[in-house]
């Protein structure tokens, strides 16, 4: 058997105009994924996402989702609790508008995620810019230590 609640951030790596903040960005969509086998509902899915905020230029939150917003010394985080998360579902979390940084240049972001069934997660990611596009790296990024089902 394997539990897992796991993220994973989208992006076509276009810059393209957003209207709602006037400026130039690069869209990168954050999905929340239920990924366990046998197929179950996970419970209590509570977690962090975080960006850097010297590239972020803008975040849209999705409904429905509950959210605490925190903005400290350059970061933004936004802590989220779903009650249930069903069987072979994925979820749309926000999207982040990150202004493309220049090259040799990153701009960071990240998450933690666990639920009642599920062992901690933590992922780091950049966006870089290689030749005018956004292209993100990074993913799991958990503890020594942390177990692995």
């Amino acid at each position: 058997m394997h539990y897992e609640v796991a993220l994973q951030p989208l992006t076509d790596g276009k810059v393209q105009v957003f209207e709602e903040v006037g400026r130039d960005g690069v869209k990168v969509d954050m999905l929340l994924h239920n990924n366990s086998v046998p197929d179950r509902e996970m419970h209590n899915v509570v977690g962090t996402i975080w960006a850097d905020g010297e590239h972020l230029i803008g975040t849209f939150k999705q409904y429905g989702v509950v959210y605490r917003e925190r903005r400290e010394g350059g970061r933004v985080e936004f802590d989220l609790q779903f009650p249930v998360l069903s069987k072979m579902s994925h979820s749309w979390l926000s999207a982040w508008t990150f202004r493309l940084p220049a090259p040799g240049q990153v701009a960071q972001f990240g998450a933690q995620i666990v639920s009642a069934e599920s062992d901690y997660r933590q992922y780091r990611w950049t966006l870089v810019n290689e030749n005018g596009k956004g292209v993100v790296r990074g993913g799991d990024d958990r503890p020594p230590g942390i177990n692995r089902r």
